[in-house]
C-alpha cells in the first residue's frame, strides 16, 4: 500500500478513520535518509533549512533532535 503523504490535520483524521497509513515531511525524509538515497550530511542539511523555514510549521523538537543526533 501506498501511504499518504500530508501534514493536513483534518487529512490525518479522515485517513486515519479509513485506515489509510499517513507519512508526513520528517517521516519522508527520514525514509529516505533511512534508505540510503541521501547522505547523512545531506540529511542534516535538509532538516536544518527546514528548521530555519520561517513559515516552518514541524515539530522544532524533532528537527532539533534529529540534527543534534547525526551532526
Amino acid at each position: 500500500r501506498v501511504p499518504l503523504l500530508t501534514g493536513d490535520g483534518n487529512l490525518i483524521k479522515a485517513a486515519s478513520k479509513e485506515c489509510v497509513r499517513v507519512i508526513g515531511t520528517i517521516g519522508l525524509i527520514d525514509w529516505v535518509f533511512g534508505e540510503k538515497i541521501i547522505s547523512t550530511a545531506d540529511y542534516v542539511e535538509y532538516l536544518k533549512r527546514l528548521l530555519s523555514h520561517p513559515s516552518t510549521r514541524l515539530p522544532i523538537s524533532e528537527l532539533e533532535a534529529r540534527i543534534s543526533k547525526y551532526s
